[in-house]
C-alpha cells in the first residue's frame, strides 16, 4: 500500500512508479464503486497523484526571485481561481462504467479521455438492458427540443415500461436468432438491438478535463441518465483531491461569468444602492484576504 502523509492539511501519495495505483480498495477491488440506475454502476479503478502533486506541479516554476509561496491550499484557489489549468492536468482518474450505450455515446464525446469499451465485434451482448424509473420517465418539453418535460402520470407508467421491455427483447431475441440460426457475424447481428443496451468500458482522464467534463455533464441542462453517472463519478473521486474539488465548486461549478452587457448592468445597479462612502460588508464569506480584496476591486471597476 503507498505511504501516505499529511503535509499542510493536504493527504498526499508517493506518487512513484512503483507505487502508482497502491491505494486502499473495496471488496471488488476499487477505490469506490456507487451503482446507477436499475443495474449500471460507476467504479473507480485507480487515482495518479493529488492535491500535493497539483501544488509540487505548480511550485516548479519557482526559483531565484521568489518572494513569496502560499500555502498548499492557497495555491490550489489561486491556480484554479486564474485558471492556470496545467498543473491539475498532472493528476489523473481511471474508471470502469456499466452504462447504456446512450449514455456512453454522450460520455465519450469528451476526447480528453481515454476509452476502452466491450466490443460487440469480438464478443457476444448481454440481454442487459436500460429501463427509465418513474421518477425519469418524462414527456417531451415543450420549450427544450432536446429535453424532457413533466413526468409522466404514474397510471401510465406500467403500460410504457411493457412497450420498452417488448421493443428491447425483441430486439435482442432478433440478435440471438441472427447469431445462432443464420450465423450472422456478431458485428452485424448487433445493429438490430437497442441504445439502451448496457456496455463496459474503462475510462480515464487528468483532473483537469475531468473537472471540465463535470462541468457540463453535471449540469441542469444535461441528459438526467447522464447526470446521473457524471454526479457518481465526482462522488468517487472527490475524496482523493478534496482540496482541488472545493475549489473547483467555488470558482467553477457555483460560480458565474459576467458578459460585458451583465457587468454593465452589475455597475447600474451597484451605483442605484451603494452610498458615496462605498463601504463594503465585511468579508464573513470564506474569502481570503487576497480574494476578498480582488473582489472589492472588481466591484470599483465595475462602478467607475
Amino acid at each position: 500500500m503507498a505511504e501516505m502523509t499529511n503535509d499542510n492539511g493536504i493527504l498526499r501519495f508517493a506518487h512513484t512508479a512503483d507505487k502508482f495505483g497502491a491505494r486502499p480498495t473495496n471488496e471488488d477491488g476499487a477505490l469506490a464503486s456507487i451503482p446507477v440506475h436499475d443495474n449500471g454502476h460507476v467504479s473507480l479503478l485507480a487515482t495518479y497523484g493529488s492535491d500535493q502533486m497539483i501544488v509540487d506541479a505548480a511550485r516548479v516554476s519557482y526559483g531565484k526571485g521568489t518572494t513569496q509561496k502560499r500555502s498548499p491550499l492557497a495555491l490550489i484557489r489561486y491556480l484554479m481561481r486564474h485558471k492556470h489549468t496545467s498543473p491539475f492536468e498532472q493528476a489523473e482518474v481511471t474508471f470502469f462504467l456499466k452504462a447504456p450505450i446512450f449514455v456512453v455515446r454522450q460520455i465519450i464525446r469528451h476526447r480528453t479521455a481515454n476509452v476502452n469499451e466491450y466490443s460487440a465485434r469480438y464478443s457476444e451482448l448481454a440481454d442487459d438492458f436500460y429501463l427509465p424509473g418513474r421518477t425519469h420517465l418524462g414527456e417531451q418539453s415543450t420549450s427544450n427540443k432536446q429535453g424532457r418535460g413533466k413526468k409522466i402520470k404514474d397510471d401510465k407508467y406500467d403500460k410504457i415500461q411493457m412497450e420498452y421491455v417488448q421493443a428491447q427483447q425483441n430486439g435482442f431475441d432478433t440478435y440471438q436468432r441472427l447469431l445462432t440460426e443464420h450465423n450472422v457475424a456478431r458485428e452485424l447481428a448487433r445493429v438490430v438491438t437497442s441504445v439502451g443496451t448496457y456496455t463496459e468500458l474503462y475510462w480515464k482522464c487528468d483532473l483537469h478535463n475531468f473537472m471540465h467534463f463535470l462541468n457540463l455533464r453535471m449540469d441542469e441542462h444535461a441528459q438526467q441518465e447522464v447526470r446521473d453517472y457524471a454526479t457518481a463519478m465526482y462522488e468517487c473521486a472527490k475524496p482523493f483531491f478534496p482540496h482541488a474539488f472545493q475549489a473547483w465548486n467555488d470558482f467553477v461549478r457555483n460560480s458565474y461569468t459576467l458578459s460585458a452587457a451583465e457587468r454593465k448592468m452589475l455597475g447600474d445597479i451597484l451605483r442605484a444602492h451603494v452610498g458615496a462612502d462605498r463601504s463594503w460588508p465585511s468579508n464573513n464569506y470564506g474569502m481570503s484576504d487576497r480574494e476578498y480584496t480582488d473582489f472589492k476591486l472588481f466591484l470599483e471597476q465595475t462602478l467607475s
